[in-house]
């Protein structure tokens, strides 16, 4: 199982959807049939910290990933989105980086997340050590056994 965090630290957006109020704009994180919806950042307005965590198991397989996508909400009303490769999220992880946001093909805002990948060791299958057997020692008969106590007196008593 591969964990990707995400660590979904503030954003700047173009775009208020309030005219009195300040907004307290929330998001969800989209990954295949998962949705992960991250509470608001109350007050936030245009310039919304939330310092989020969120843990996404997007498996070991480079090929399956694909897209995850960030929609930035007010209330109900959208904000902006953005879509992000996981690829590009396991590449330039460990470090904060910012991200655009579109509202209806426009930019509309920007937002910044660092990313952790870790391959869990508890997955990874690994093959069984065959420990080498001794080779047999042929057994000695009562004779044998005579003779080397005779040549080394001490050694078999």
């Amino acid at each position: 199982m591969g964990l990707l965090q995400l660590f979904v630290n503030e954003a700047i957006f173009d775009r208020d959807l309030t005219t009195f109020l300040t907004m307290s704009p929330r998001f969800n994180i989209n990954y295949k049939e998962e949705i992960k919806e991250i509470g608001p950042a109350w007050d936030g307005g245009k310039t919304p910290n939330w310092g989020s965590e969120t843990e996404l198991d997007i498996g070991d397989d480079p090929e399956s990933r694909g897209v995850i996508t960030f929609t930035f909400l007010n209330e109900d009303d959208l904000i902006c989105s953005s879509e992000v490769q996981v690829s590009e999220l396991i590449s330039k992880r460990g470090g904060d980086h910012w991200y655009k946001c579109r509202f209806e093909g426009e930019d509309a805002g920007t937002f910044s997340m660092r990313a952790e990948y870790d391959i869990s060791q508890d997955e990874v299958a690994e093959e069984p050590v065959e420990e080498a057997a001794a080779p047999e020692q042929p057994a000695m008969d009562p004779m044998q056994m005579q003779m080397m106590q005779q040549q080394q007196p001490g050694m078999m008593q």
